[in-house]
């Protein structure tokens, strides 16, 4: 465990390095702490890390460690119709298993889970996947175009843990749904995107075109994402997933999946 004062937070703001596998060293990092705010997660899962050791089994230790420590209020970071058995993919099954085992290991410390729809701000990790997408893609693909989201900006979700902190008993043992005021389907959301960046896409699709129509009529287009179970879920966006397991769950995109950059 180490501590660094990095640039651009507030003074009195320390940051504390910790290997999340060492029990030893996140006992260190709770003592003297009165509140835990648990924002560990992962959009897919990797053959050193799978979704329910992130997601269940480190929740459950973070609660038998915040007891030992006397941490009076654990805050846990979920995702929108997380449901350990309901939920339509692996992450939202892990999701809702880390929830009830936050809600149901604890009779000493206050609980309270917070379930996000998609979460938008500076350098989020939504609009930028379409950015990166943008990039090079002449036609974007959209698995579940009609599927609906309520983005919720990631102030408003500060906001909500602090207010949370602050008025601890009236949350406890509550699982609380974040989404923004409007609605929009996944359409609306990329060519909104679109709008945005249209003039660095235009200008870089331009020095490309040639070649690109040429790859055009080479390619056939398909595009691979567990993500089209959870977009089944509106207003829950998660990730893309590795192209192994995302290749048995779209054979076909529809011409109407299709939004064109140029």
């Amino acid at each position: 465990m180490y501590k660094r004062q990095p640039e651009g937070l507030p003074i009195g703001v320390q940051v504390v390095t910790a290997d999340p596998d060492d029990d030893s060293a996140l006992a260190e990092c709770l003592a003297g702490q009165s509140v835990l705010i648990n924002l560990v997660g992962i959009l897919h899962e990797s053959r050193q890390v799978r979704f329910d050791q992130v997601h269940v089994d480190l929740p459950r230790r973070l609660i038998q460690l915040c007891e030992a420590a006397g941490v009076s209020q654990y805050l846990h970071m979920s995702a929108l119709h997380a449901d350990a058995k309901a939920g339509p993919s692996r992450y939202l099954r892990s999701r809702g298993a880390g929830e009830d085992v936050a809600h149901q290991s604890s009779d000493q410390m206050m609980v309270t889970s917070f379930r996000p729809s998609i979460i938008f701000g500076r350098n989020d990790n939504f609009f930028g996947v379409f950015s990166n997408l943008l990039r090079w893609m002449p036609i974007f693909p959209l698995a579940c175009p009609g599927a609906l989201f309520a983005p919720v900006y990631v102030g408003d979700v500060v906001a909500a843990f602090d207010h949370v902190i602050k008025n601890g008993p009236q949350f406890d043992d509550r699982r609380l749904n974040l989404c923004g005021p409007s609605t929009y389907t996944l359409k609306q959301l990329v060519q909104f995107h679109i709008r945005r960046v249209h003039l660095v896409v235009e200008e870089e699709a331009q020095h490309h075109l040639t070649t690109l129509h040429q790859l055009l009529h080479l390619l056939v287009l398909k595009v691979v994402v567990e993500l089209v179970l959870q977009l089944k879920q509106e207003t829950v966006y998660l990730g893309l997933h590795n192209i192994l397991e995302v290749v048995q769950l779209i054979i076909h995109l529809r011409l109407d999946s299709m939004i064109w950059v140029v």
